[in-house]
């Protein structure tokens, strides 16, 4: 059963990738990357007259929103590569975002979620595609 894509999920794999035979770990390292960070004003300033921190947070969130760019490039690479489930399963053991046998996505927050988890998305997918790049390389004998 194909793991269900949202429209915004769906707007991070590459437009020329038919999205029927997108493999599902992709699809779930979409779907985990398009969750809404859920930054909260309230970690960042005491009020709106707090400039420092309203500059912070709106810093933050533009940083996060930039991150979806990085996760777009690195699936599309996953893609192309032809990066399987298997691949990203194997690639993601011992890294802070692992996916499961299930294709269930664990991750262990280093400091502060909605900063770091797509860029844990986008490292694992760039990952697995040089994985699958050399795979193929040797495959085809051609040198590294």
């Amino acid at each position: 059963m194909a793991i269900q894509l949202t429209p915004r999920a769906a707007s991070l794999l590459p437009k020329w990738a038919v999205v029927d035979n997108v493999p599902d770990g992709i699809r779930a390292l979409a779907v985990y990357a398009a969750k809404r960070p859920g930054l909260d004003f309230r970690d960042y300033c005491r009020g709106w007259q707090d400039k420092d921190g309203r500059a912070a947070y709106f810093r933050e969130a533009r940083a996060i929103s930039d991150q979806l760019a990085d996760v777009r490039e690195a699936l599309a690479a996953a893609y192309a590569q032809g990066v399987t489930d298997a691949d990203l399963i194997e690639c993601s053991r011992g890294e802070r975002l692992t996916l499961g046998a299930d294709l269930s996505i664990d991750y262990t927050v280093g400091q502060y979620w909605p900063t770091e988890y797509r860029a844990a998305v986008a490292r694992l997918a760039d990952y697995a595609a040089r994985v699958a790049k050399n795979r193929t390389r040797v495959a085809l004998g051609v040198a590294a």
